[in-house]
């Protein structure tokens, strides 16, 4: 239900009902916080799914980011640093992570729209890598020598490159193979970060009074995502 049916309904203010919902919404962060589980690489490794390709037995976790949609700032600065070149659009951007098994286990605070991926991972995530992970991304998800610098390594669908007859952009069998690998694995974040997105609190236009409460709302909304079926059987 909206805030304005709500209030209708109770007979209270809006703002009583935003007042009610904040206040739930940090008393849920504050029970749930502790179930959004980092696991440990040897935890990770043993619960491997069992048709997982052996050569990326030590991924650690397969990491992407998400655009929510924003209501467009009054403030012209705010509207710059909001602004994703990739939806056209003024967003918030959160890097989500989940095991090779499915389970969320990491979720940034939010930034900007117009803030690279490579700039959340140095800020929120490189901090958790150990040496020996492996994280997997998607094409153009530039930090390999973060990476390099923890003891750690990147799975990344190869770039295309220029065809022999310099006009198309082509890639060879190997690359092909290696594509469609990383790409049948990362399918199961698509779908982790889909349920994140069917709550209605977070299907709509963020709004700024949310916005404080957004990084609690996505833990929330995570660990209930958890708390459903298995993305793998």
């Amino acid at each position: 239900m909206t805030i304005r049916i709500l209030a209708d309904w109770f007979g209270i203010s809006k703002s009583s009902v935003t007042c009610i919902i904040n206040t739930w919404i940090n008393l849920l962060y504050q029970i749930l916080k502790d179930w959004l589980i980092w696991p440990s690489a040897d935890q990770v490794k043993s619960t491997l799914p069992a048709n997982f390709p052996p050569k990326y037995a030590d991924t650690r976790i397969i990491l992407d980011c998400t655009e929510f949609s924003l209501v467009k700032p009054k403030n012209c600065s705010a509207q710059a640093s909001t602004y994703s070149q990739y939806k056209h659009q003024n967003t918030v951007k959160v890097l989500i992570g989940i095991t090779p098994r499915g389970l969320i286990t990491f979720v940034s605070k939010p930034y900007g729209g117009n803030t690279s991926d490579r700039h959340i991972s140095e800020m929120e995530l490189l901090g958790k890598i150990e040496q020996g992970d492996a994280v997997m991304v998607d094409r153009g998800f530039n930090i390999g020598d973060l990476l390099l610098q923890r003891g750690a390594k990147l799975y990344m669908p190869p770039f295309t490159r220029k065809a022999e007859n310099g006009k198309d952009k082509a890639l060879n069998q190997s690359e092909i193979l290696k594509t469609r690998n990383i790409a049948s694995l990362r399918i199961h974040l698509e779908r982790a970060i889909e349920r994140i997105k069917n709550f209605k609190i977070l299907s709509n236009r963020i709004t700024f009074n949310l916005w404080p409460l957004l990084y609690q709302v996505l833990v929330i909304v995570s660990v209930f995502c958890n708390l459903q079926p298995p993305l793998l059987k």
